[in-house]
Parts: structure tokens; C-alpha cells; sequence
């Protein structure tokens, strides 16, 4: 699956609407199964942080 723009775009939006109607600051991290498995995304910190903190959905 690609992930252009547009759609990391329209995610922002979603997450920025959901906040706002319910007093929170969501921040969204747009990555594809492939960029987590095969690139480096897989080992970054940040991913680790939220496989560890993050809530599934």
C-alpha cells in the first residue's frame, strides 16, 4: 500500500477534528506495514514508543 500525501493529509485532518471535538491534541505517525518491516522505520525509537504506549485501534 502506498502512502501519498494526500492521504497522510487527510489522516491529519481526521485525528485534528476527533481532538478538537474532545479536548485533545492527537498527533498522528503515517507509516505502511511494508516501511515498518522492511526499512528502518521498523527499528526507530518512536515506533518502539508506541507499539509500547499507544492505544490499538
Amino acid at each position: 500500500m502506498v502512502c501519498d500525501d494526500g492521504l497522510r493529509e487527510k489522516i491529519s485532518e481526521i485525528a485534528w477534528e476527533v481532538g478538537f471535538e474532545n479536548d485533545v491534541v492527537l498527533s498522528t505517525f503515517v507509516v505502511t506495514v511494508e516501511q515498518l518491516e522492511q526499512g528502518p522505520m521498523g527499528v526507530s525509537p518512536i515506533v518502539w514508543q508506541i507499539e509500547k504506549e499507544g492505544i490499538a485501534l
